[in-house]
């Protein structure tokens, strides 16, 4: 990435966007909330809906890199890639909500690994990203999303020992996130 942008003569400041932005702060904590509450409850009731088993991630468990990956390094190598540099290039090309949409779109074809079941929320989680990205004009806002995001996912991976929520807490998710 890096030798891409100074290939191109693209300054990192300029991507990134000003850092002092005046941002909502409370606003990001709780899109975050709301979204993992969101998500996680519905793939919970969904799971339970259509009887199928529960993916295991306890390998991912007590993994100090997993953190440093999920919820430092992933939100701004994938927030730079997908916002700053694919959402840029498409909001130009094609105009705003297309360029969100192809953005959300490239950016749940990046997480197809995480199974059928998760996409709608990968893109959705893209666009709503994108809009962000596009009203602050700065990647900071997007990184802090992104980065609580995972942060609260991680947690909930420890707390339920790498298991699919249950099927009672997600719907107590699903009534927190609205």
């Amino acid at each position: 990435i890096a030798i891409s942008l100074l290939g191109n003569r693209v300054s990192f400041s300029k991507l990134i966007g000003p850092i002092n932005a005046s941002l909502n702060w409370g606003d990001i904590i709780a899109i975050s909330i709301s979204w993992v509450a969101l998500t996680s409850g519905t793939l919970s009731v969904i799971t339970f809906m259509l009887d199928t088993p529960q993916v295991e991630t306890r390998l991912l468990v007590g993994n100090a890199n997993l953190f440093i990956y999920l919820v430092i390094l992933a939100p701004i190598i994938e927030e730079v890639i997908f916002r700053g540099l694919l959402l840029n290039r498409l909001t130009i090309k094609y105009g705003a909500v297309p360029g969100i949409g192809l953005s959300a779109l490239a950016f749940m074809a990046m997480h197809l690994f995480t199974g059928i079941l998760m996409w709608p929320s990968q893109f959705i989680f893209g666009f709503i990203s994108g809009c962000l990205y596009l009203r602050s004009k700065t990647l900071v806002s997007t990184v802090a999303l992104h980065s609580i995001a995972n942060f609260l996912n991680f947690f909930i991976i420890i707390f339920f020992q790498g298991s699919a929520l249950d099927l009672q807490y997600g719907i107590v998710a699903l009534v927190i996130s609205t």
